[in-house]
């Protein structure tokens, strides 16, 4: 009973996030299934399914099938759509009954790829993780197919600085950007923008843009950026892999920009990864927060002199900063942390993937639903962060300061439409236009 979800959707799957990955490329994309898995991934967890011609399929697992262990069944329509579709590879997509009867997805595209000649990989998700873990899978899937340590190449040396500048030839990936995390294409364009400016090249940006060719040529770069979590496992594999060092984290706000651009080159002519999570500054948007949160909660039980009555009415003489929760990926949790930490005293609520690597303190590991309406109703946290659908584990009538920020592997497409971008400089357009109270346009 400690899974069970009132108000609260599942949220999005391991499976979910290596459709993602592969959504871009000229793939035929094989979910092993009875249905429900690929149906709650098109239809829910991918929201440019409709307006695509992805070739994703469900491999219509039947019971009997399941029993008697009939992986010829499988094998035999997905070579024929490789005759009909012409694919670049074939990747098969595992889920739940898979893997309660073992089933070998690796080999399995062995065996596809010996019969028909095109490369085909197994990506062996479950359905019992979350999306992150599954696109790290598939990332990683892919990496090893496609991409050769060998074709990496001679790293730059800090002497090549100026060289390197005036060229262009950073090259630099993007890992770990799906729409699960970023749904509007202008934080990526944003920050691709921003970076070419400052003399890198992009190579690739998987999950969100790219294709065959570009995959291929991944191992060429001389530094990776981590956007989520996702990426942070991605960027991980890649340093062990290829030599590869990256900058992990999101610049926030436009002032972070500049700064991102000049850690980047440094991470590039060092060879030694870094952690970035924004600067905070005080002349920024950020600051406004104190004066959108109104009288005192009479949560500063030490120093506040208003402690009995919770209101003295001013919102800077309690002397401890407020304390807000943020609830979302780790990565962009951790971003958001430092960008608000002259301003407020914040614990982030990991409901994904847990990650020890990742450096930080005042983390909540929020496993369920109860866990999740526990930490938000907690009256030590007078701001939350998160989706506007976790508003909904509130009371009706609380007085917490709710800054909507949707995540579509949380609530899919109900506030798709809502949502708007995040990264760089429309940030500050975020809290300089929001009202900050959370949206209304959804009625459980």
């Amino acid at each position: 009973m400690a899974q069970l979800c009132l108000y609260l959707p599942p949220f999005s799957p391991d499976y979910s996030g290596a459709g993602a990955m592969l959504f871009d490329l000229n793939a035929l994309t094989v979910m092993h299934d009875a249905g429900g898995c690929t149906g709650n991934y098109t239809g829910h967890d991918e929201p440019r399914w409709y307006d695509s011609k992805a070739t994703v399929f469900c491999s219509g697992l039947r019971m009997i099938d399941a029993i008697m262990g009939n992986d010829q069944k499988l094998k035999d329509n997905v070579c024929a759509a490789i005759k009909t579709l012409n694919p670049e590879f074939v990747a098969l997509v595992g889920s739940p009954v898979p893997m309660v009867i073992g089933m070998d997805l690796k080999g399995l595209a062995h065996e596809i790829e010996s019969e028909t000649g095109i490369p085909a990989i197994g990506i062996e998700t479950t359905g019992t993780d979350y999306y992150d873990a599954g696109a790290f899978k598939a990332a990683k899937a892919l990496l090893d197919k496609f991409c050769p340590p060998e074709t990496t190449i001679t790293p730059p040396s800090a002497t090549d600085a100026d060289t390197y500048e005036l060229s262009g030839t950073l090259h630099y990936n993007i890992l770990g950007a799906t729409p699960l995390d970023y749904e509007r294409t202008e934080d990526l364009d944003h920050l691709q923008d921003v970076l070419n400016r400052s003399g890198f090249s992009l190579i690739a940006r998987p999950g969100y843009g790219y294709d065959l060719r570009q995959l291929r040529n991944m191992g060429q770069a001389n530094v990776n950026i981590a956007v989520s979590h996702a990426g942070f496992l991605t960027a991980k594999y890649m340093e062990k892999k290829y030599g590869i060092p990256y900058l992990c984290g999101v610049p926030l706000g436009e002032k972070n920009l500049d700064l991102y651009a000049e850690r980047l080159k440094e991470v590039a002519l060092s060879r030694e990864s870094e952690m970035f999570f924004s600067e905070s500054f005080p002349d920024t948007p950020a600051s406004t927060i104190k004066a959108y949160s109104g009288k005192c909660t009479g949560s500063h039980k030490e120093t506040c002199s208003c402690r009995k009555t919770g209101s003295c009415g001013k919102t800077d003489s309690c002397g401890d900063k407020m304390n807000a929760l943020i609830i979302g990926d780790q990565i962009i949790s951790e971003s958001l942390k430092h960008y608000f930490r002259d301003h407020l005293e914040v614990t982030v609520g990991c409901i994904f993937t847990p990650d020890r690597d990742i450096p930080s303190s005042s983390v909540l590991n929020l496993k369920n639903e109860k866990e999740i309406k526990k930490a938000l109703c907690d009256e030590r946290y007078s701001v939350i962060i998160a989706d506007p659908l976790f508003e909904k584990l509130l009371p009706k009538n609380h007085k917490k300061l709710f800054l909507p920020l949707p995540q579509y592997a949380v609530s899919g497409d109900i506030y798709h439409k809502d949502a708007k971008p995040f990264l760089g400089k429309y940030f500050d357009d975020l809290l300089r236009n929001s009202p900050h109270t959370s949206y209304k346009s959804y009625k459980p």
